[in-house]
């Protein structure tokens, strides 16, 4: 497991390389307006629609995964050196479309092959799938901590080396790009060392049988069913808030608060360390109150987040909502991937995984990204304020319709999560 718990690490090492300052590099170096980075974000989900399904489709046709990992953070890698070479907005643009047809498969990929790894695994099956998570969590907020250092006005002799050495007279925010790069090297190699799969499978589903529909399609059809068509239109609602907090807020922090740029991830990370309780607990919360009510918390955590950062920005504001960000995460980012491998059979824990990601996150991050862009161009308070209206519909549809069968009460679900 722990080979497993370090790929979960420095690959969200990544995110929290791109998540906190991207938008203020693309801003600042590459000379991006909101709209622009708007379109960046759509662009870069309908990677996010095309690809998944595709990579995630090769997994369950047992086409090794290690190899699809490792091929997709090196591609990823490469995206992000050419960003720091690139002049201007359409490269950039360019270049950071390929990043997310490569990388974001990994994270679909990275949880297909937890469950399907626990499926065949005693040691694997003990370690539940938010004890593994948790190790991401931890991840991300590492690159923050070293950047902090890099990007002060006045760095310590360390950073000066490192600065000298690595970019010579570049802006100091290409350093995010050069971590970004460091820790997707640092991922593909270490997917090489994973476990490998058993190729005979037991139970539903073993092996893949020509003659049956391709595991996409059983996926698809999972997620139509009348356990998933609900819970499909909740998170599409509640991913396009949650894009327009995480594409906009560091610029949030940047123009309106007027924060250093070196402390944006570092007010980030006071919610991601946070999170990191949430997350652990998270066997005991859902035991206790169930699935369906901690994924209604957390989107209503969400709402009041939106909520308060439209209606008082400051950084008062801005740090005492990261205490709702473990909760929110839980209930968008966690919580759902564990109701996934409940629909799923053996024949399409990948492909569902790869399915979702396409529909959901794919989708509504595009729309999210077209529209959210030209409002927070106009006031990022206004894109706030609408991202907690979807949030509270969100709230409601789950109240409403959302009815999961374990609530982890179901032995089987136990088993598997």
């Amino acid at each position: 497991m722990r080979r497993l718990q370090t790929q979960f690490f420095v690959s969200y090492a990544i995110f929290g390389c791109i998540g906190p300052l991207l938008p203020v590099y693309l801003m600042e170096v590459k000379g991006f307006t909101e709209t622009e980075l708007g379109y960046n974000q759509a662009l870069t989900s309908i990677a996010t629609v095309l690809s998944p399904i595709l990579i995630t489709l090769l997994a369950d046709m047992k086409i090794d995964p290690r190899r699809i990992l490792g091929a997709s953070f090196l591609i990823s890698a490469l995206a992000f050196y050419l960003i720091s070479i690139s002049a201007g907005v359409i490269p950039s643009l360019i270049f950071y479309t390929l990043h997310s047809l490569a990388f974001m498969p990994t994270v679909a990929l990275q949880d297909g092959y937890y469950f399907s790894l626990a499926k065949r695994s005693d040691d694997v099956r003990a370690t539940r799938y938010h004890r593994i998570r948790v190790w991401g969590t931890i991840g991300f907020i590492v690159p923050s901590v070293v950047l902090y250092f890099l990007l002060e006005p006045d760095p310590n002799l360390i950073s000066k080396v490192v600065l000298y050495f690595l970019l010579d007279r570049d802006p100091p925010l290409t350093m995010v790009l050069w971590c970004a790069i460091a820790f997707g090297v640092l991922s593909a190699l270490h997917a090489q060392l994973l476990p490998k799969l058993p190729t005979n499978l037991d139970g539903e589903g073993a092996g893949f049988e020509v003659k049956r529909r391709l595991p996409s399609a059983e996926a698809f059809a999972a997620l139509l069913s009348p356990k998933g068509r609900y819970f499909l239109i909740c998170m599409g609602l509640a991913y396009a808030a949650s894009t327009a907090y995480h594409t906009f807020f560091p610029v949030y922090l940047r123009s309106m608060v007027g924060v250093e740029a070196s402390v944006i991830g570092l007010i980030i990370n006071v919610g991601v360390f946070l999170e990191i309780f949430y997350i652990l607990a998270l066997g005991r919360l859902r035991k206790r109150f169930g699935m369906r009510a901690i994924m209604i918390a957390g989107l209503s955590a969400m709402v009041v987040r939106l909520a308060l950062l439209a209606t008082f920005p400051s950084v008062f504001t801005a740090v005492a909502t990261q205490l709702l960000h473990g909760l929110e995460i839980c209930a968008v980012f966690v919580l759902p991937v564990m109701y996934l491998n409940q629909l799923a059979s053996d024949r399409f824990r990948n492909s569902i995984q790869g399915v979702y990601t396409m529909v959901v996150i794919g989708g509504s991050r595009i729309v999210s990204g077209v529209i959210g862009g030209r409002i927070a161009e106009v006031d990022l308070r206004l894109l706030f304020a609408c991202g907690a209206g979807l949030a509270a519909i969100a709230v409601i549809l789950l109240a409403l319709f959302f009815r999961p069968e374990d609530d982890y009460g179901d032995a089987q679900a136990e088993r598997t999560v």
